[in-house]
């Protein structure tokens, strides 16, 4: 049984939706199988009372409507774009959705660190992520990365948050929301060059997040910024110069304001105040 808490519980809810959202293509169209395949996901990983699945989390039974009622509204809406505006359907689109696929690739720093100063130093780090869909919009490829969140909990964009991303990193010491799109598109990037000889890739690449609580349509899509898919390379580089300056002090200091602490199996280990509850540290 997992430990009790509406953040494990909203967690898991989207471990859920993921593998979800991974079965649609298999079972097109998905606008009119989407239902059957929630209720099969959900039992195989939720389960109930008498027999809890790996996901399994208390009042499981109070929070599955309030899912579904999220993802009715979705179809609903995508359905009458499609009949009355003649727009595509996006959450629940076929034709040439790819699902959820593992994707390695490699990333160094250019020898400086991630302030500027050169150290001399050049490591090769090994990446290896999980992109949740790729799929084609609005002549691009999109990436897609799933969030059971509504907008107003996921971060400012970069440039309002900072002067951008790399600004961002050079400013605050850590990574922002939206790092993590650029790491998924430098992944499909590099398998594209990799692949296919495509070099730019890059060029034809979109990256977004898709708010699955968002009530407002025209707001579901948070997109990472045009320029910022434009700087893949240097991105990621000064993320490898982040890493060699950690690696360099010869230990990683812990950082108990990160948002990711509480999903950490490791926060006794490393004296964060609240390890042993599983709640909030501040």
């Amino acid at each position: 049984v997992l430990e009790e808490g509406e953040e494990a519980i909203q967690l898991h809810i989207g471990n859920v939706l993921h593998e979800w959202a991974a079965t649609l293509p298999e079972h097109p169209p998905a606008l009119q199988h989407w239902r059957e395949q929630f209720e099969a996901i959900w039992k195989e990983k939720v389960g109930d009372d008498r027999a809890p699945g790996e996901e399994y989390f208390p009042l499981q039974g109070i929070y599955k409507p309030i899912v579904l009622s999220y993802l009715e509204d979705i179809a609903k809406n995508e359905a009458e774009r499609v009949e009355h505006g003649g727009a595509k359907l996006l959450l629940f689109a076929d034709e040439g959705v790819q699902r959820e696929q593992w994707i390695t690739a490699t990333f160094s720093s250019s020898g400086s660190s991630a302030i500027g100063e050169d150290r001399g130093m050049n490591k090769t780090y090994h990446l290896r992520g999980r992109v949740d869909r790729i799929q084609p919009y609005d002549g691009k490829t999109l990436i897609l990365d799933l969030k059971y969140k509504g907008t107003d909990t996921i971060r400012l964009s970069p440039k309002e948050a900072s002067r951008g991303l790399d600004s961002y990193l050079q400013e605050k010491g850590s990574l922002h929301e939206f790092h993590q799109l650029v790491v998924y598109a430098y992944l499909w990037k590099e398998k594209m060059k990799a692949e296919k000889n495509d070099m730019r890739a890059s060029s034809r690449l979109a990256a977004a997040f898709y708010a699955l609580k968002e009530t407002d349509p025209d707001k579901r899509l948070i997109f990472l910024p045009s320029e910022e898919i434009e700087c893949l390379d240097p991105h990621m580089e000064q993320i490898a110069g982040a890493l060699d300056d950690r690696i360099a002090q010869r230990e990683f200091a812990p950082n108990y304001n990160s948002e990711h602490c509480r999903f950490c199996p490791y926060r006794p280990l490393c004296g964060h105040p609240d390890g042993l509850t599983g709640g909030d540290a501040w």
